[in-house]
């Protein structure tokens, strides 16, 4: 390696007779992409896209910390179902794995879309005795077409309109045969109270959520641009109140907080031991600089050794990134989080960090990107994280396992004592997408 000139004081040969000056204690921050330095990190994601299920694939939790589309409902003074945390029916949050797709090769035995099915009039389903009509649907379906418009042919709508109407329909026979046994088991007195009230909650709480997302002033904009649709205010406040129902009849017939034995979180444990196992892992923080900033290696050698003076002389290691530091996270003070092997993309400085004592500054390191200094805060040997620590986590998702399989016995013995006929009944299998 090439020598640099020495800045008075941090030296590769000098170094080792400074002692290293305390770590100072930081927040987890996020971190903060500086310029155009590119991450440290190799294979990094960005972002996370929750998927949101329907009722069926996951049941609600009995907490009040997960997606709304989960969260159960206490019955407050009057027997009235909570709706605080539910959205409309038609929030596209739900619905996400719904949406259209033109690039889907199309079977060439598929015959054309049935163009009946597309009159907002037309039955399409009965659930005991109360059918469900195209137009309950194509408000939604309409919605989610709309960008594509002016970009695919009539039939290619035409096609993904009844590819979605066929998707959505059985979530809506599921709503509507938990509401039918929500019916069936509750004095008829009672319900024009109940709708009244969830009448009362989507006015005052979803109605100013559904206009802010249409953008629209007042409720008679948002009515008016829902009928655009095929849909309309009075439609979504009834199929609000049916959803909300629906859900409180599940949660009603499904246990909340399922017993876990000891032995079974134990069992659980031993059975996915795997799980459990830790890699060795460290935090720590880092100076850096980039060949590209400076006119020679020369220069860029005098810049970082000099961010290491300042630290060695007291200056604080947060204090001195943020100020001069080029790293990837120097506006969060040079710190990252734990971090395993074989991640980084720099292999001098994984080789550096870990091999370094805790709270010792390394030598100037260089990259192939530029030069470096790092120092460990906290060090983790791997090893098997112990069951008393993970004891909670098993008994939650154990818990929830129950939970699932409890919505499920539930939800099929109520689809086998329901008669639900559909329009697609009669169609092939071989049809359905």
């Amino acid at each position: 390696m090439a020598q640099y000139p020495s800045t008075g004081g941090y030296s590769q040969s000098q170094y080792s007779q400074y002692p290293a000056t305390p770590a100072p204690t930081y927040r987890t921050p996020a971190p903060v992409v500086r310029g155009s330095n590119a991450p440290q990190y190799r294979g990094q994601t960005q972002g996370y896209n929750p998927a949101y299920t329907r009722l069926s694939d996951a049941p609600p939790s009995s907490d009040n910390n997960g997606p709304a589309e989960d969260r159960r409902f206490a019955n407050p003074s009057g027997g009235y179902p909570a709706t605080d945390s539910l959205g409309p029916y038609n929030d596209f949050r739900q619905r996400e794995q719904y949406q259209p797709n033109f690039n889907q090769p199309r079977p060439t035995e598929r015959p054309a879309p049935r163009r009946e099915l597309f009159s907002p009039a037309k039955v399409i389903a009965i659930v005991v005795d109360e059918p469900i009509l195209a137009g309950d649907l194509l408000g939604d379906i309409n919605q989610m077409l709309a960008p594509y418009k002016d970009k695919v042919s009539p039939e290619q709508l035409d096609e993904q309109r009844q590819l979605l109407m066929q998707k959505l329909l059985p979530q809506m026979i599921q709503t509507k045969m938990l509401y039918q046994e929500m019916l069936a088991n509750v004095p008829g007195e009672a319900v024009p109270q109940i709708q009244n009230k969830l009448n009362e909650e989507f006015d005052s709480k979803q109605l100013p959520n559904l206009m802010e997302r249409a953008q629209v002033n007042s409720p008679a904009e948002l009515d008016a641009k829902l009928r655009t649709f095929g849909s309309s205010i009075e439609k979504q406040r009834r199929q609000f109140a049916e959803q909300v129902l629906a859900r409180e009849v599940v949660r009603s017939n499904v246990p909340s907080s399922p017993d876990v034995s000891h032995d079974e979180m134990l069992r659980y444990y031993q059975e996915n031991a795997a799980d459990y196992d830790r890699p060795l892992r460290v935090r720590w923080e880092e100076l850096a600089v980039n060949f590209s900033d400076f006119n020679s290696k020369a220069e860029a050698y005098r810049a970082i050794a000099n961010m290491g003076n300042r630290v060695l002389r007291g200056a604080a290691f947060s204090r001195v990134a943020r100020e001069q530091s080029q790293g990837f996270t120097a506006d969060n003070g040079g710190w990252y989080d734990w971090t395993q092997e074989d991640t980084l993309k720099f292999p001098e400085v994984e080789a550096a960090i870990f091999s370094l004592p805790e709270n010792q500054l390394s030598r100037v390191i260089e990259s192939q990107q530029g030069f470096h200094i790092v120092r460990v805060l906290d060090r983790e040997e791997a090893g098997r994280t112990p069951f008393f620590q993970e004891q909670a986590r098993i008994k939650s998702k154990l818990e929830k396992q129950k939970r699932d399989a409890a919505v499920e016995e539930y939800l099929a013995e109520v689809r086998a004592k329901t008669r639900v006929w559909t329009i697609f009944d009669d169609q092939a299998a071989a049809d359905l997408p």
